[in-house]
C-alpha cells in the first residue's frame, strides 16, 4: 500500500508539471500566476517532488514580490526552505540572463554621454533590493567593450574588490571605465563610503592608465551622473 501511494503521488506531481509546461508553451507566462512561474522554473532544478509550496515560500520570503525574489542573492535564496544549490543557481541564471544578453549588444554600441549611459544601465538595477556595483569598459572613443557586475552586497553596503576592477579594465583593454551602483533606500546622494571607494578606484585605474569616466548612482529608476553633477573631479 505504501509503494502504491508514493507512486501515485509521483504520478500526480509529474502530471501537474506536464500541465504547467503545456500551459507555458501554449499560452506563455502571462497565463500564469507569479508562484506558478517559480513553480515551473523549479521543476527544471528539483526532480519528482511537489514544488508548489517552495514556490510560494520563495515569493513570501521577499515581501511577496516576484521581482524581488527573482533578483535575490544566491545566499538569500538558499535560506528559503526547499531551495537547494541547483534551484538557487537556476533562479540567479534566469535573473541575469537578460542582462547578459543585453551586454552582448556591445559591439556597435557607443555611450558618449551620461543619458545614454544611464539608459543602458537602468535595466540592470531595476527593482534590486540589495546593492550591486557594475562597471562598463569603454574604448577611448566611448565604444562599449564589456559590461559586468563586479560586486554584490546587502541592502546598504557592497564590498568592492578594487584590484578586481582594475584587472577587468586591463583585460578588456579599456581606455575608460564607468562605475555604477544602486542605493536601495531610494536616495541617489553619495555616501562617505561611496566617495572613499570612488577615489580609491580612480587612483588604481590611473596607475594602469585607464580613466574613470563617470560614476552613476541609481535610486529606483533615477540615475545620477557624478561627472555631470561635478560631485567628483573626473
Amino acid at each position: 500500500m505504501v509503494e502504491a501511494r508514493v507512486k501515485g503521488e509521483k504520478n500526480v506531481h509529474a502530471g501537474h508539471r506536464k500541465r504547467l509546461r503545456k500551459r507555458f508553451i501554449e499560452q506563455g507566462l502571462e497565463s500564469m500566476e507569479p508562484h506558478e512561474v517559480f513553480e515551473l522554473l523549479l521543476t527544471f532544478a528539483i526532480p519528482r517532488i511537489d514544488v508548489n509550496g517552495t514556490a510560494h515560500r520563495i515569493i513570501n520570503s521577499f515581501e511577496g514580490s516576484f521581482v524581488n525574489a527573482l533578483n535575490a542573492d544566491y545566499a538569500r535564496l538558499r535560506e528559503v526552505d526547499g531551495v537547494g544549490e541547483n534551484a538557487a543557481a537556476l533562479i540567479r541564471f534566469v535573473s541575469e540572463f537578460g542582462r547578459y544578453s543585453g551586454s552582448k549588444e556591445s559591439d556597435a554600441r557607443v555611450l558618449s554621454n551620461p543619458r545614454q549611459i544611464i539608459d543602458f544601465l537602468r535595466p540592470r538595477f531595476a527593482n534590486l533590493g540589495h546593492e550591486e556595483l557594475h562597471m562598463l569598459c569603454l574604448t577611448g572613443n566611448n565604444r562599449l567593450l564589456s559590461a559586468r557586475r563586479v560586486a554584490s552586497g546587502s541592502s546598504c553596503w557592497t564590498h568592492v574588490d578594487i584590484c578586481g576592477v582594475t584587472r577587468e579594465a586591463v583585460r578588456a583593454n579599456a581606455g575608460k571605465v564607468v562605475l555604477a551602483h544602486n542605493h536601495p533606500d531610494g536616495s541617489p546622494a553619495p555616501s562617505d563610503a561611496d566617495r572613499v571607494t570612488n577615489n580609491a578606484i580612480c587612483q588604481a585605474l590611473d596607475a594602469v592608465r585607464v580613466k574613470l569616466h563617470d560614476h552613476i548612482i541609481f535610486a529606483g529608476d533615477r540615475g545620477v551622473s557624478m561627472a555631470a553633477t561635478n560631485i567628483y573631479d573626473f
